[in-house]
């Protein structure tokens, strides 16, 4: 099997709009309109993570400011990219009418609008928690970073590991 994982920033057109509030909504409308569950909701009420019958999840980890599609496993990645971009499509339609962006790019343009919209979940309260009573600056902007990425999970039998590793390791190149 294998899974995929796309973390894209959330990038305000201006310096106005509210990256929290337009990301539970968008998380509100997969619910009501695309079969969606609600997996976690911060202490706030506002929604951190929803799922699907196909075990997709979009969600935010510590900030509103990064979207994440998590792909449910298949045995095909055609699948999972048929699925991905029907998401990522209604996601970037969404923003689109709410003053934002979603880009690939690797550009950092919440810098020049620096809005931390953290998310209220059990998680990432307790890392801001310790931040602010253990470290020296108490603040947990200061720690702040955006960690944007790709990744693909592959489930495998014991006994073909070493084929696929050297199967990944003779098409390299192709990186």
């Amino acid at each position: 099997y294998v899974g995929v994982e796309v973390e894209l920033p959330v990038i305000p057109f201006d310096g106005h709009a509210d990256l929290k509030e337009t990301g539970c909504r968008l998380l509100q409308k997969l619910i009501e309109e695309e079969g969606f569950h609600e997996v976690l909701t911060g202490t706030d009420g506002c929604l951190v993570r929803v799922e699907n019958e196909d075990r997709d999840a979009v969600s935010f980890d510590y900030h509103y400011g990064m979207i994440e599609f998590s792909m449910g496993k298949s045995l095909s990645l055609t699948k999972i990219a048929e699925r991905f971009y029907r998401l990522l499509y209604s996601a970037e339609d969404f923003y689109g009418q709410h003053g934002f962006g979603l880009t690939g790019m690797g550009s950092n343009l919440t810098n020049r609008y620096p809005m931390y919209a953290y998310t209220n979940d059990p998680f990432y309260r307790m890392i801001r928690a310790y931040v602010s009573e253990q470290s020296t600056y108490h603040d947990p902007g200061r720690y702040f970073t955006n960690m944007h990425s790709t990744q693909t999970h592959i489930d495998l039998k014991k006994d073909h590991f070493f084929t696929c590793y050297n199967l990944f390791n003779a098409l390299d190149f192709v990186r």
